[in-house]
């Protein structure tokens, strides 16, 4: 009868630590969401307003991010140096508040549980394998490269895009 005592409290032991280890496996796994909010084109152009929101409790950092076309190609976005937006806030003549708006450097570090938002800048080059998936109306499948693996998400395109220069 004694012996049953250990046997019983080693088994539950045991339940608890693989149901712990469980449980750390899955919040830590890389979980990563993905949302383009704003979409703006132009024939060789595409900047997209995109969320990116790490869901695990690991930080994540984003080192690349390729839109994939139409034809099994892969373009890179790039850094654009000019500033696509000014946010200001006045009273009367005076500007009480100015932030202007570049596009998202890569790489970008998500701390655990946090999101961070930006444009992202796509160009697309002139010839035969020119393709926009605006113009084709076409879901942008983008493919996010991470220090701790990719993602592929298919982001749909609302029916009002605007178009025009960046």
């Amino acid at each position: 009868m004694d012996i049953w005592i250990p046997i019983v409290i080693s088994t539950i032991s045991l339940i608890i630590s693989a149901f712990l280890l469980a449980e750390r496996l899955y919040h830590n796994r890389m979980n990563i969401n993905v949302v383009a909010k704003h979409y703006y084109c132009e024939d060789e152009h595409l900047l997209v307003f995109m969320a990116f929101e790490n869901c695990s409790r690991l930080p994540v950092s984003i080192t690349r991010i390729q839109l994939l076309d139409g034809y099994d190609s892969r373009r890179d976005c790039e850094y654009m140096s000019k500033q696509i937006t000014e946010h200001t806030t006045q009273t009367g003549k005076t500007v009480t508040y100015r932030r202007s708006v570049d596009n998202l450097g890569l790489p970008l570090d998500l701390p655990p549980l946090s999101a961070k938002s930006g444009y992202i800048y796509f160009k697309f080059p002139h010839g035969k394998d020119h393709w926009n998936p605006i113009v084709h109306k076409k879901p942008l499948n983008i493919l996010i490269s991470t220090n701790r693996g990719t993602v592929n998400p298919t982001l749909q395109i609302p029916d009002e895009v605007e178009i025009g220069d960046i």
